[in-house]
């Protein structure tokens, strides 16, 4: 049975979403055993295959998008109970934090630079600076 436009269309979505439409013929090829480059004369069970782990990539890829984002939410958190705000504002002073990140940082880039990987040891150095701020306040 041959896939239809729907389960094509499927395909091209997540490839697109997932930024690799550049490997799509390589993952067909790769798919139908070296059989085709082609969609349309793929396999709907191939094609089934190669559409469900593109989803679980695409899971995997915002699961960890979730965790860097709360790592850096907890980033944040220490920069409030610290005071680092734009002057005379409650706003976050960002220029401030990646400063800091760029200067101070184990990987010395912005904040948002950072990977979900090098986060934790990024947090945990924000954690020291916050402990040494309390310890100064007391």
């Amino acid at each position: 049975m041959k896939p239809d436009n729907k389960d094509i269309i499927c395909f091209n979505s997540l490839l697109h979403a997932l930024n690799i439409d550049h490997m799509k013929r390589d993952l067909i090829t790769q798919y139908t055993g070296g059989r085709t480059k082609h969609t349309k004369d793929m396999k709907y069970s191939e094609l089934r295959t190669l559409v469900e782990d593109l989803k679980k990539q695409q899971t995997e890829q915002t699961a960890s998008g979730a965790s860097a984002q709360q790592i850096r939410k907890k980033i944040m958190h220490y920069c409030h109970l610290m005071l680092w705000y734009k002057a005379g504002t409650v706003e976050l002073d960002y220029a401030r934090i990646n400063k800091f990140c760029c200067v101070s940082g184990h990987k010395h880039k912005e904040l948002n630079k950072y990977t979900t990987q090098e986060l934790p040891t990024l947090l945990w150095q924000f954690e020291q600076v916050y402990i040494s701020y309390k310890n100064k306040k007391s």
